[in-house]
């Protein structure tokens, strides 16, 4: 990787600028001093790497894309590492970078490493086959040590755009693509999913029900729960459970619809309270959570994925969705909402006190849309819980007899949920509220609905196999359509074969293989052709054929593996109740990842006289620590996810792109984020100022603006502040501070000379003014702006010869130059006269 000579470095088109000068440092590494500054000076690349890289560029199986190259030493120290397992490297690099590089990627990485510019990264992103980390998120952004730097606005920019791109491409694919995780998290509940929450339909007509949600404002209506808790039905998403017990407040009803695993580790308090109120899971919720549920419980939706069964329904794409629709099939005509606010605090929080999110402090660093509060403020929300608001407005509005009323004046506008202090709240219907609840009687033997299940699944099971068989002959029919000898009866025929087999099991088993389908979406979509059906020849018939019954055959083998499973785990649940011994539970409880299931048996073989071994003991004290340590476990994970979006640089990033749509309203909102933590962070408090420093300069108060980052000292001054100092100084005509600061400037960089040059110009310092012009000549020759302005210097001092001289180092430099060409030629016939 080297400085590209040869390449097209005119950056007309663009307003910046990099200077092509390479510098060598003192460990023998060539970089663009222009990007890097003085970055590997003090240490060596591969040091300054592993320091920040190391652990995260080591993990298989993750898509990593990088913004910047560092001049191609980062690209140079992915290639001397080992590529993780399933990994891949992505740079986007700015295109007025890349034209200064050669950078050739050996045949050998062009399948792990890629780089693209700014301007083509999307269509790469469609192209290429990154579905399957999105679908996962297993997709990690990185900047490079110049954007880390933040001294180039364009990288600042660019990493901003392809974060927000990133996020919503995330979105998409987990919305589009979810049916396998919620499929697989369907069938290992299958076994603990007894009692349908339809058995709650209209019970408590005309009653209040309060959802209450994670959000900020759930704080402001504690005390006014607790004084009108006999007259609420109170359901409670999971997050929150524990806190309101904490708070003396025991919900009726505890809703959890999350399918990924993480939700156990942020809900694991929840589990400590089994014996407190009655836990609604969704069919998808997060298996260990359901598996390991000792109390009362009932599910959403569907039992079986093949089979509608008229159960309340999940609604998403929030649990407190889900929990509004209980309320609503419950009979409740009016719905009061606490926490559930779908937006962040005007101070940046996004959950509730007491919970890690809120410990962490605010939203700094992620970049969010904003929504109008019922307050008739901005504030900012993540986009899946744009989403949520979305979808609840839809579902508002198709109960017109029910009162929706939200708590907070500080939770988001919906269409059809009104606003009302808690001072003005009169509570429906009050009566026998809590008698009705507790009579609710989940009447279902447990054994006779798990044999009832493995019938069901087993007769599936079965079916599934014979779809397979009948998919198999698809496939085998395909292979014979593919040979080259085949004549065109012969064609005719195999084809009418695969049409009536299609037919026979669309017939036969329309429920499975809708499932199948489903499960297999992504896969059996590469079958789709995008070219007009007129146009199809016979080799394009017998791919897609060919892609999509092998996609078909994967996805049904996938639930048959599934199906089998599903079983093993019926028959463990079925022995389990009949108080088997451990060792014939224990290995399904391990490859669940479920100990707590020996509290459930414990319970169940408490009224039986069975005598424990001293191994079996000793293997009951090792589920019971296995559990308690599930339960205590910090996902640190999910922590330092947190952390990172809300370090320094992150917290720039988010200012920066305020700063780039001259959002002004934004700036002043992360400034109240960051004003309840500044005074504990110098670091924090010197970004305030200048980010104040911009929203003031955006309104055109560019004394106060500059009065504001004068507040910063200019030894502590970064690049960014520097830079906003003279532009400031300059609007307001203060020659004397632009000056110094511009001097101050010149220690990190050369490349701010010009821009010195034309000051002592103006000042009408104007020797000293030629030599810093000539100074920056030297080490820049290729600099054409600058030979023009010098040209245009000289003419003004009526040097003739030396504004020649000048232009025509702008034509050697650039020999179709437009400018230096009219210019020389003024010359020459000023000359003649």
């Amino acid at each position: 990787m080297i400085l590209n000579k040869e390449k097209n470095t005119d950056t007309k088109n663009s307003d910046l600028i990099i200077s092509p000068k390479l510098t060598t440092s003192r460990f023998g590494e060539y970089y663009l001093a222009s990007v890097n500054r003085k970055s590997f000076e003090v240490i060596d690349s591969r040091t300054l790497y592993n320091k920040k890289f190391k652990e995260e560029f080591e993990i298989n199986d993750n898509l990593n894309i990088i913004i910047g190259s560092d001049s191609g030493l980062l690209i140079k120290y992915i290639m001397e590492k080992s590529i993780p397992k399933g990994s891949k490297f992505i740079f986007i690099e700015l295109h007025e970078v890349l034209n200064l590089l050669s950078i050739e990627i050996p045949n050998k990485y062009k399948k792990t490493i890629t780089i693209c510019n700014e301007n083509n990264f999307i269509k790469y992103f469609k192209k290429a086959s990154f579905d399957i980390y999105f679908l996962k998120n297993k997709c990690t952004l990185h900047p490079s040590i110049a954007v880390s730097h933040e001294h180039i606005e364009n990288y600042t920019h660019l990493y901003n755009k392809v974060k927000k791109i990133i996020e919503s491409i995330i979105s998409e694919h987990q919305i589009s693509f979810s049916q396998q995780i919620f499929t697989k998290a369907q069938f290992e509940n299958i076994s603990e999913m007894i009692h349908p929450a339809k058995i709650l339909k209209s019970i408590l007509p005309n009653r209040t029900a309060i959802i209450i949600g994670g959000g900020p404002s759930m704080d402001e209506h504690i005390e006014w729960i607790k004084i009108n808790r006999a007259n609420l039905v109170i359901l409670a998403v999971s997050r929150i459970a524990d806190k309101l017990i904490l708070n003396d407040i025991i919900p009726d009803f505890v809703i959890t619809v999350d399918p990924q695993d993480i939700s156990f580790d942020v809900n694991s308090e929840l589990m400590k309270h089994f014996d407190k109120f009655i836990l609604i899971f969704s069919y998808h919720a997060c298996p260990r959570i359901v598996n390991q549920w000792q109390g009362k419980c009932m599910y959403l939706g569907n039992k079986y994925p093949w089979e509608e069964e008229g159960n309340i329904p999940t609604i998403g794409p929030t649990v407190s969705n889900s929990s509004i629709r209980i309320a609503l099939e419950m009979g409740c005509t009016q719905i009061l909402l606490s926490g559930v606010d779908f937006c962040y605090s005007q101070s940046g929080y996004t959950h509730v006190k007491g919970t890690l999110e809120a410990n962490l402090g605010p939203n700094l660093g992620q970049i969010g849309e904003w929504v109008e509060t019922n307050g008739g403020l901005k504030a900012e929300t993540p986009i899946q819980l744009l989403y949520a608001l979305d979808a609840l407005q839809s579902e508002v509005a198709l109960y017109n007899d029910v009162d929706f009323v939200n708590l907070s004046i500080n939770a988001a506008k919906i269409n059809g949920v009104r606003y009302c202090p808690i001072e003005n709240i009169i509570l429906k219907d009050t009566n026998n509220i809590s008698n009705i609840i507790s009579n609710i009687h989940l009447s279902e033997n447990r054994m006779d609905v798990i044999s009832k299940t493995i019938n069901n699944v087993q007769n599936s099971l079965n079916k599934l196999s014979t779809l397979l068989e009948k998919i198999n002959s698809a496939i085998e029919l395909v292979k014979k359509m593919d040979r080259t000898e085949i004549s065109h009866k012969e064609l005719m025929l195999h084809s009418r074969e695969i049409s009536k087999i299609e037919k026979n099991i669309q017939f036969k088993f329309p429920e499975l293989i809708s499932l199948a389908k489903n499960y297999g979406l992504y896969e059996i979509s590469k079958s789709l052709s995008l070219q007009d059906s007129n146009d199809w020849d016979q080799n394009t018939v017998n791919s897609m054929h060919r892609i999509y019954f092998s996609a078909l055959k994967e996805s049904i083998n996938a639930l048959i593996k599934l199906s089998s499973d599903s079983l093993e785990r019926l028959k463990s649940r079925m022995i389990e109740s009949e108080g088997a011994e451990l060792s014939r539970l224990f290995p399904q409880w391990k490859n669940d990842n479920q100990p707590g299931r020996v509290l459930i048996w414990l319970k169940n073989v408490s009224n039986k006289e069975i005598k424990l071994t001293k191994s079996e003991m000793k293997l009951i004290e090792l589920l019971k620590n296995d559990y308690k340590n599930q339960v205590n476990k910090k996902n640190l994970n999910y922590e330092n996810k947190i952390k990172n979006s809300n370090k320094l640089e992150s917290i720039f990033r988010k200012a920066s792109y305020f700063i780039e749509n001259k959002d002004i309203s934004g700036l002043y909102y992360l400034l109240s984020c960051l004003n309840p933590v500044k005074n504990k962070n110098k670091e924090i408090r010197k970004l305030s100022t200048y980010i104040e420093a911009k929203a003031l300069e955006l309104e055109n108060k560019f004394n106060l603006a500059l009065n504001k980052i004068l507040e910063i000292p200019i030894n502590q001054c970064t690049e960014y502040e520097l830079k906003l100092t003279i532009k400031l100084a300059l609007k307001n005509s203060n020659l004397p501070i632009a000056e110094r600061y511009l001097v101050e400037t010149l220690k990190i960089s050369k490349e701010f000379m010009p821009q010195y040059a034309h000051l002592l110009q103006v000042e009408g310092r104007l020797k000293e003014s030629l030599n810093v012009y000539l100074d920056y000549l030297e080490e820049y020759p290729s600099d054409v702006p600058i030979w023009l302005k010098l040209g245009t210097f000289m003419l003004d001092l009526e040097q003739i010869e030396s504004a020649r001289f000048a232009f025509s180092q702008a034509l050697i430099a650039d020999p179709k130059n437009i400018i230096a060409i009219e210019f020389i030629e003024k010359i020459n016939t000023h000359l003649l006269k």
